[in-house]
């Protein structure tokens, strides 16, 4: 049988392809791939941004500069001071969701910039968390051992877990050097009282009540005492046997240094000083330091321009030794010269070391910052001039990542439907 000639019908059908015309693929199909293939690739990289935006954050908060969970943090390191920090974003991560650890540097935002004002905490690792001022009571100082932060009237905030605890015996304002206990100002209709209480133990010591009340000319006279004690600030000594106390008597202020069992160790007069900021001891406690008003006279109040100076005082007599200089709080001692913060209108914020040989600016802050405050471990051993630390934008609470993740699929999804739409009127 012979075999059908394939070559012939090859060439045959070719050349009634070449005569054909050539097919017209619709425009709109062109089209329609087209959009689809841009919605695929569009699609694969709006995940790819979800996953990075959900991964970057779990992997750097398990990492060494991120968010610690809120379980107790080792104390491992003593950490040092930055030389220099800055303002966290408005989204940082809070002090109660993430525990900071022990503290480096504590203090207040002003208020306006970030709402109602936060308190800002740099942990020791440099780790940024922030927690909303609340109102009343202003925040005072962190422990020695950079652990605890008084936050409230009667509330002692833990830096290692977030959880904050009530104390009893009036409201907190300084820490033992062991930053075991509290001297607390309480104040009822029989007068003012100093306490001393355990911060584990809630145990209560009273050892000074202002003096008698005053001659009862009308209802509100009876109830004010001849002398009151101002909160200003009261300091603890290094070794616990005395407690450091001003108080308005007579309308005059002073300063007086108690023992343990109420007996005035001295009692100095300090109108001209204007105390209004927390007291330290020197860490052998040989000297007291403050800041205080520098009036121009010896009137009572000071109506004019106040200028801050620091005043060491003989924690032995309460007599003046000397003034090393300007500025707004005092944070301790380093060896026989004071550490202390200074603002200036206009300018950075800084912590600066006075002394005999001058001064020298150990960390610069924002100049939007108050209530400057820092362990008094670190101030003592003179732990300075770290590194400076920037907050990290990727320490934020999880509904910040939530609400960018939902913005992110709610943006596919109408990309999605809107797509859909316009095919189906096509």
């Amino acid at each position: 049988m012979q075999e059908p000639n394939t070559d012939a019908v090859r060439a045959a059908l070719t050349a009634v392809a070449d005569r054909m015309p050539p097919p017209r693929f619709p425009e709109r199909a062109w089209r329609r791939g087209r959009r689809r293939r841009l919605a695929r690739a569009a699609g694969t990289t709006l995940a790819v941004v979800v996953v990075l935006l959900l991964a970057i954050p779990v992997w750097w908060s398990t990492g060494p500069h991120g968010a610690e969970p809120a379980t107790p943090k080792p104390d491992h390191s003593a950490g040092v001071v930055p030389s220099k920090v800055y303002l966290p974003w408005l989204w940082q991560a809070t002090i109660a969701d993430s525990p900071p650890g022990r503290a480096a540097v504590v203090f207040d935002t002003v208020e306006g910039r970030y709402h109602d004002g936060s308190t800002v905490v740099i942990g020791a690792d440099g780790a940024y968390r922030i927690r909303k001022l609340p109102q009343g009571p202003i925040r005072r100082d962190v422990s020695p051992d950079g652990r605890r932060l008084i936050v409230g009237a009667d509330r002692i905030l833990d830096l290692t877990t977030g959880g904050t605890s009530a104390v009893p015996g009036g409201e907190p304002l300084a820490w033992s050097r062991d930053s075991r206990t509290v001297a607390s100002w309480d104040a009822d209709s029989r007068g003012d009282r100093v306490n001393l209480v355990g911060v584990d133990t809630g145990l209560v010591t009273t050892v000074y009540t202002a003096g008698s009340v005053a001659p009862a000319y009308t209802v509100e006279q009876a109830k004010a005492p001849v002398e009151s004690i101002s909160p200003a600030g009261l300091a603890i000594a290094p070794d616990g046997s005395a407690v450091v106390i001003p108080v308005v008597r007579d309308g005059q202020s002073r300063l007086l240094a108690v023992d343990l069992s109420g007996k005035v160790r001295w009692d100095v007069p300090t109108s001209r000083l204007g105390l209004d900021e927390p007291i330290h001891y020197s860490a052998d406690g040989r000297y007291v330091a403050t800041t205080a008003y520098q009036c121009p006279d010896a009137t009572p109040t000071c109506t004019v321009e106040k200028v801050r100076t620091v005043v060491v005082l003989d924690a032995t007599t309460g007599a003046e030794v000397r003034r090393p200089g300007r500025a707004e709080r005092v944070l301790g001692f380093r060896g026989d010269d004071v550490v202390a913060v200074r603002a200036d209108p206009g300018r950075n914020t800084v912590i600066v070391q006075l002394g005999v040989g001058g001064e020298r600016t150990l960390v610069t802050l924002d100049r939007d910052v108050s209530a400057v405050t820092m362990p008094l471990d670190l101030v003592e051993r003179g732990s300075f001039g770290g590194p400076e630390v920037r907050p990290n934008p990727f320490a934020a609470p999880l509904w910040v990542y939530a609400l960018i993740a939902g913005f992110v699929l709610l943006f596919v999804a109408v990309r999605k439907g809107v797509g859909w739409l316009i095919e189906r009127r096509r």
